[in-house]
């Protein structure tokens, strides 16, 4: 007897490519945001990388939301320093590596989070939710106000809702959206206005702290860091339009299946081609706009 065929839910496959996308596109805008002073045009290329990259911090979340709605020119010494120290940490030379980690970090926390995900209500996943919206503005808060609250301090920096912070809300966030149901039109009129917030709020902020002079890198991070609610705001009308994709052609759902297939290999390679990619676009005078 011939075992029933499960059809394949395609806007998994739309969001996963979404993400990888975006991904890829974040990192291109990195050759422009830290660039040195004294570059060509610096004014101009430092406005367009900071107008792409923040339009592209979704990347990151909506690959953690994906997996919360699935599962609930070196030398050669030198470049083997880099790849001996690949396990313990990545480095300036494979910067994108850390999302290695935090992958690592959260497939080891899901068997333990998924066994209270089954028993829990959503009501009860609300309020999860709800205690991690309250950390996204942690951030902001540590750094105009203090750098410590709710109990953390120079020895101990496990604050009250430490463990309710970070990447596992987007993997709730994902599993709870992905069974809530929202019309076209309810998307549109909340999603617009929510992306349009959250992307200004991360490109004035970003700009804002990049015009101070000496920035830290902490500070050029502040307003892009991936777990603040200005960036949330754009992740969930990204992941709710994505579950609109009602794709009835076999051979676009194949494409798809393929192209995401695709991405692990895309996201460890394509970091060597962005230097590469961006002396072809001003060699080929792109203009500035477009090169990313």
């Amino acid at each position: 007897m011939d075992t029933p065929h499960k059809e394949r839910i395609v806007w998994y496959d739309v969001v996963r490519l979404l993400a990888m996308y975006l991904l890829v596109c974040c990192h291109s805008a990195d050759p422009f945001n830290y660039a040195l002073e004294g570059s060509p045009m610096i004014a101009d290329v430092k406005f367009w990388g900071a107008l792409w990259g923040s339009m592209m911090r979704p990347c990151v979340p909506l690959f953690v939301m994906l997996t919360g709605a699935l599962l609930l020119a070196q030398s050669l010494p030198l470049s083997l320093k880099h790849i001996a120290r690949i396990p313990l940490n990545f480095s300036s030379m494979d910067v994108h590596m850390w999302y290695i980690y935090l992958i690592i970090g959260l497939y080891l926390y899901i068997p333990i989070f998924s066994a209270w995900v089954e028993k829990a209500s959503r009501k009860a996943k609300r309020w999860f939710l709800i205690a991690w919206g309250i950390t996204l503005v942690l951030p902001y808060y540590n750094y105009y106000i203090d750098p410590y609250l709710w109990g953390s301090c120079a020895w101990n920096q496990f604050g009250a809702l430490y463990y309710f912070a970070g990447f596992n809300g987007y993997l709730l966030l994902g599993h709870y959206l992905k069974d809530a149901e929202w019309s076209l039109g309810k998307t549109l009129l909340l999603g617009v206005p929510m992306f349009a917030v959250g992307y200004f709020t991360t490109f004035l902020g970003f700009r804002h702290m990049t015009g101070i002079p000496g920035f830290t890198e902490p500070m050029a991070e502040l307003f892009w860091t991936f777990n603040s609610f200005n960036v949330v705001l754009m992740v969930i009308p990204l992941f709710m339009i994505c579950k609109k994709a009602n794709v009835k052609n076999e051979r676009i759902k194949a494409m798809l299946a393929d192209l995401t297939k695709c991405g692990f290999g895309i996201y460890m390679i394509h970091y060597l081609l962005i230097g590469p990619g961006i002396l072809l676009m001003r060699a080929l005078h792109i203009p500035l706009g477009m090169q990313i």
